[in-house]
């Protein structure tokens, strides 16, 4: 996701009402590289309020739109302005039907991890009834990402259940792991998009002890158990395609900037150990 996409998805969840967009397009002579994905995704919100064909015109039109933003939230005020902040795919997503949301999620989940490690593997699951799974370097390692969606966060004991303690069943991912090799896949690191924010507590309720290390940062909470090295990544507040894949991205340039990737790294490996040993 590029820089603009990123800015845009960002400001939507802020207050989404007081986002505009004037399409510079029909100025610009020679255009470079398009983000398709951006291009869609501004289509499909309709937030396209004016174009410009002229850099005069372009001014004036800025000029105009911040204005009318001004008028709207003096008018309406702060508290009004953030409430109707939704539009696009996160109404269509509103309205989905529980299963269907949990599978647009975990659809989601898995195109943005497919872009932020790279090139990952396909993992074949060896039941239907798990969701979806793939593998890509992090820390130095290959590591096997599993994709699970809350359709309507933890506070919510039903959608809390079709997420349940994922890591329950790690064993039936043992042959998918290969600690033998150095480039093998170990792991597994249970990754869940909440449609919902989570809090500390849901998350240690989720792991089912308390004595384990909570991070939470702005993209959600990562949770890892010192003795079972049992990991969850949990991604709060996705409400829509690009926003999963925002805060997808969010969460792993955070574990490369504060150097828990080697750390997920090391204790992935020791999982690997455990779910292996527990499938023999």
């Amino acid at each position: 996701m590029g820089v603009c996409h990123a800015e845009l998805v960002s400001a939507l969840g802020d207050t989404g009402t007081k986002v505009r967009v004037i399409d510079l397009r029909p100025a610009i002579v020679t255009a470079g590289d398009v983000d398709d994905r951006f291009v869609k995704d501004v289509a499909a919100l309709s937030l396209v309020m004016d174009e410009a064909t002229t850099g005069d015109e372009a001014v004036d039109t800025v000029c105009g739109q911040a204005l009318a933003a001004v008028r709207t939230l003096a008018h309406h005020g702060r508290v009004d302005v953030r409430r109707g902040s939704k539009r696009g795919s996160e109404i269509v997503w509103e309205r989905l039907a529980f299963d269907t949301r949990k599978r647009q999620m975990e659809e989601a989940l898995d195109d943005a991890l497919r872009t932020v490690l790279g090139s990952p593997r396909d993992i074949e699951s060896p039941s239907t009834s798990l969701p979806r799974a793939l593998a890509g370097e992090v820390g130095g390692r290959r590591v096997l990402f599993v994709c699970h969606g809350a359709p309507a966060g933890l506070s919510l004991s039903m959608s809390r259940e079709m997420v349940g303690q994922p890591f329950l069943r790690d064993h039936v991912l043992g042959d998918s792991l290969d600690l033998k090799r150095k480039d093998g896949t170990v792991g597994p690191v249970h990754v869940i998009a909440s449609f919902k924010a989570s809090t500390e507590t849901q998350a240690r309720s989720l792991l089912g002890f308390p004595d384990a290390t909570v991070v939470k940062d702005s993209w959600g909470i990562w949770v890892s158990d010192a003795i079972q090295r049992i990991q969850l990544l949990l991604i709060d507040r996705c409400t829509s395609v690009s926003v999963t894949h925002a805060r997808v991205q969010q969460a792993f340039t955070w574990l490369r900037s504060t150097g828990e990737d080697a750390t997920l790294a090391e204790r992935a490996v020791r999982r690997a150990r455990i779910v292996t040993a527990m499938a023999d």
